[in-house]
């Protein structure tokens, strides 16, 4: 698994953690893992069996066709098409503090 620490654009075709931020357009190709540490900033595609995994935010715009899950904010879009997936499970909630 390949470790990067800066931002990345263009086809990523190898598995890969990425510490910063995963700029468009940017396709994750079939059968490769991205972990993200950062945000999506434009347009980032997500081909079948591939998988995209945000600890951050998704700030731009996600084609998914595999599976995408989402750790905290999400303010971009993400559309689902043909066998795509996407979770979201945001890490900042309503505070429970009166």
């Amino acid at each position: 698994m390949r470790v990067v620490h800066e931002a990345v654009t263009g086809e990523i075709a190898e598995d890969a953690v990425i510490y910063g931020t995963l700029e468009g357009p940017a396709t994750v190709r079939a059968g490769v893992t991205v972990v993200l540490y950062g945000a999506t900033a434009g347009p980032v595609y997500v081909e079948r069996a591939a998988r995209l995994v945000i600890y951050g935010a998704n700030a731009g715009q996600v084609v998914n066709r595999g599976l995408v899950v989402v750790q905290g904010v999400d303010v971009g879009e993400i559309t689902d098409v043909e066998e795509g997936e996407s979770q979201r499970e945001p890490r900042i909630r309503a505070s429970t503090a009166e």
